[in-house]
């Protein structure tokens, strides 16, 4: 009987221990790096790139595995292949846009309080951009940290008007961005603000 207990306990501390070792999604950091997030297997696992890129690499995790604390359809993590450090977080969930307006208010305000950001410099007025050459609209608000050289934004993609070759969901995403990330971002893609 003791030995029982024993097994019990032990098979307890285990898996609390592999809870620990989990984590949010959302408390990833930018410039933390791939290697502390992910194993090697992992990174090879969920490597996804839609196109070739010399400077970074992107991974798109379902939220199926159980990586991570949080209920998802994807995380992406896209980081730099030289240094290794993150650039850019986004935790995905396929919905349409009104259920997805909804959702951003509600997860911005749970994020302002958890992280007592009341008196951050908060941008609460949407921005639209418009890819031009997917015709996919981000509805973005978002909080800016400019000591730290990020950007956080609570977006709505809109890809009723997509074009391309496969269907494309609108969806509801949390994003990191540093500073140099996004600035790349928006010299490689053709965006466009639309208010």
């Amino acid at each position: 009987m003791k030995k029982l207990s024993l097994c019990i306990f032990l098979l307890f501390l285990v898996s609390c221990s592999e809870e620990k070792l989990k984590k949010s999604a959302y408390d990833i950091k930018i410039e933390e790096r791939i290697d502390n997030i992910l194993n090697q297997k992992q990174i090879k696992l969920y490597y996804w790139s839609p196109r070739k890129d010399k400077k970074y690499s992107m991974l798109r995790i379902p939220g199926k595995t159980n990586i991570f604390l949080n209920e998802f359809d994807y995380v992406h993590i896209v980081y730099n292949k030289e240094n290794l450090k993150i650039g850019h977080v986004g935790v995905i969930t396929d919905m349409n846009l009104n259920k997805c307006l909804k959702e951003r208010t509600k997860q911005m305000n749970i994020y302002i309080d958890k992280f007592d950001l009341k008196d951050a410099n908060i941008f609460k007025n949407e921005i639209k951009t418009l890819n031009q050459e997917t015709n996919i609209i981000a509805r973005r608000t978002k909080i800016e940290f400019p000591k730290k050289n990020m950007w956080i934004y609570f977006t709505c993609y809109d890809a009723t008007n997509y074009k391309g070759s496969e269907r494309v969901n609108s969806d509801y995403r949390f994003e990191k961005y540093s500073n140099s990330y996004a600035n790349w971002v928006r010299n490689i893609k053709k965006l466009k603000n639309i208010n």
